[in-house]
């Protein structure tokens, strides 16, 4: 999926596409450690969380 970038500055054009993507979906399926200081991924499932998306972390269940 591609969304149109090019008049965003060009380092905020991923976490742009990445909200994008959330907005677009009503689940998310990814494979993101949250205990990592900082990262685009864990941005972008804090942004599904808070927009009431159901967030499947495949890093969490390999992880039990």
């Amino acid at each position: 999926m591609f969304y149109d970038v090019e008049d965003i500055y060009y380092k905020n054009r991923i976490t742009y596409s990445n909200k994008k993507m959330v907005d677009n979906c009503d689940l998310v399926i990814c494979y993101v450690d949250m205990k990592s200081y900082k990262s685009g991924a864990k941005t972008a499932v804090n942004y599904a969380l808070k927009q009431n998306k159901k967030v499947i972390n495949l890093y969490e269940e390999n992880n039990k």
